[in-house]
């Protein structure tokens, strides 16, 4: 299985994506490390789908992140794109 850490840039290295490919989809998570809320922007996949809620995304999306929340997703493929905010 192919696993990658990413740090998002702009100095939030507080806030780690981690993400694996498995049988043709992208699973990933972020993870807010800090005791300060965070906000990321996660360009998702058409497709894509939040693990927990259900919830379909596609294109452009904030996350808020409380202190030390994670957030897990699914894509159909390649990986999407973070940035911070």
């Amino acid at each position: 299985m192919d696993e990658r850490t990413l740090l998002l840039p702009d100095g939030v290295g507080d806030v780690v994506a981690r993400q694996a490919d498995f049988d043709g989809r992208s699973y990933f998570y972020v993870v807010n490390t800090d005791l300060a809320a965070k906000r990321v922007t996660v360009a998702f996949p058409d497709g894509s789908v939040d693990l927990v809620t259900g919830e379909r995304l596609s294109g452009e999306r904030a996350v808020d992140l409380r202190p030390y929340e994670l957030r897990s997703f699914a894509a159909p493929a390649g990986r999407p794109a973070l940035t911070a905010r």
